[in-house]
Formats: structure tokens, C-alpha cells, sequence
């Protein structure tokens, strides 16, 4: 390159590139938490955005990084959810690693959305038995007396009703919740597991067509006889 060409340089001029990862994580067993991601993942994409400068030399641009903006990982089924829903909503969530070339702290250990759904449900039945619990005590009084009034039954009456149409209200709400979060996971945990496998038929097939090559390279012909 001409050492008396002269860069280029403005505000406006930046550099994008994706990649893949996988494997060799952060956490112990060589995983990712990402944010928004409700599976641990083994791969996925890093997206990074550079400020650039352009040298013009023997006609043609030649592209150089300069400072570093931004670096944001995703895993499989959020980088295809971007990619494939444009104009939708504020946007798909994205893990920020790096910003201004330096590391975000990572993303502090918050149960993930599977432990979320559990504990949730947990939480509904625990509120709803205590529900349960005070109209059963209440019918139970009423039952204890001697001689109940119309009053008194009519109470009883409704106070079943109340509690039938409550666990079937409920648990018919739960269930679906639960359904569609479970189907969402089971659909992002193939993504994932697809990505990472794809990813490693890739690294493998590689490794061997350079392994290949190389001895294409240095395959030597016999001497004829």
C-alpha cells in the first residue's frame, strides 16, 4: 500500500461484522447466559459495530477498524427473531458485552425463565389455598350450627360455587399460561441445540478439509519405475 495515502475519516464512517460462537462460555459448564434467552447456550451470534477510516490506494478502498462502539451477543432464535420480524415491536432482546471497547459486567446469576414459571406457580397456588382455605373454614362454621338458616345455606351454596369456579378459572389460566411458555421454550431450546450443532458440523467439516488439503499439499508423486 502507498505509505503517503491518506486515510479518511468521519463521524458517519463505521464498520458492522457478525460472527459465530460457540462452546467455552463463561459459566462452569462452557455456557452462556444471555438476556432474554431462557436456555443456557452453547453458541450463537455476536454482532459488532467499529468506527472506520477508508484508504484509497491502487483504485480501490481498503476498510480499517479504529475505535470499537459496540459489541451485543444473541443467541440462535433471538438473531433469526431479528432478522425476521423488522418493524415489530421495540426490538428483540441482546446481551451487551463490550461498549466503547470495554467489558460490560456480565449478567448476574437471575433464575431463568423455566425457574420463573415454577416459582410463579408456586406462588398462585400458595396465595389461592390460603382463598381456599378461609371459605372452607367459613363453610365449616356454618355446618357446626345447630340449625342453619336460609341465610346460612344460601352462604354455603354460593361459597362452594365460588371456590368450583375459582380452581376451574385458574388452573384453566395456568395451564395455558404454562403451555405456551413450555411450547416457547421447547422452540427456542431446538434453535439453540440446532445452532450449536450446525455450528460444530461446520468447525469439524472445516478442520478436515484443511487437514485434507494439506495433504493434497504435500503428497509427493512416486517416481516412475
Amino acid at each position: 500500500m502507498d505509505p503517503n495515502a491518506k486515510p479518511e475519516t468521519h463521524p458517519a464512517y463505521g464498520l458492522i461484522g457478525i460472527s459465530r460462537w460457540t462452546a467455552g462460555g463463561a459459566r462452569a459448564r462452557g455456557a452462556y447466559r444471555l438476556f432474554g434467552s431462557s436456555v443456557d447456550n452453547h453458541s450463537g451470534i455476536s454482532l459488532e459495530i467499529s468506527r472506520c477510516e477508508v484508504v484509497h490506494d491502487l483504485g480501490d478502498d481498503h476498510y480499517f477498524e479504529r475505535d470499537h462502539i459496540i459489541e451485543v451477543m444473541m443467541s440462535e432464535s433471538q438473531f433469526a427473531s431479528m432478522i425476521t420480524t423488522m418493524n415489530s415491536g421495540p426490538g428483540v432482546p441482546c446481551t451487551i458485552r463490550a461498549l466503547a471497547g470495554k467489558p460490560v459486567e456480565p449478567l448476574p446469576n437471575v433464575p431463568m425463565r423455566a425457574e420463573k414459571i415454577r416459582q410463579g406457580f408456586a406462588d398462585d397456588m400458595a396465595k389461592w389455598k390460603k382463598q381456599f382455605d378461609a371459605m372452607g373454614a367459613e363453610v365449616e362454621t356454618l355446618m357446626k350450627k345447630k340449625s342453619l338458616l336460609a341465610a346460612d345455606k344460601k352462604r354455603i351454596i354460593d361459597l362452594t360455587a365460588e371456590i368450583a369456579l375459582k380452581m376451574k378459572s385458574h388452573m384453566t389460566f395456568l395451564m395455558d399460561q404454562f403451555n405456551d411458555s413450555a411450547d416457547e421454550i421447547v422452540a427456542e431450546s431446538k434453535a439453540e441445540v440446532s445452532g450449536f450443532i450446525e455450528a460444530a458440523v461446520r468447525r469439524t467439516g472445516l478442520e478436515q478439509l484443511r487437514q485434507h488439503a494439506q495433504g493434497l499439499l504435500e503428497h509427493k508423486e512416486e517416481p516412475k519405475p
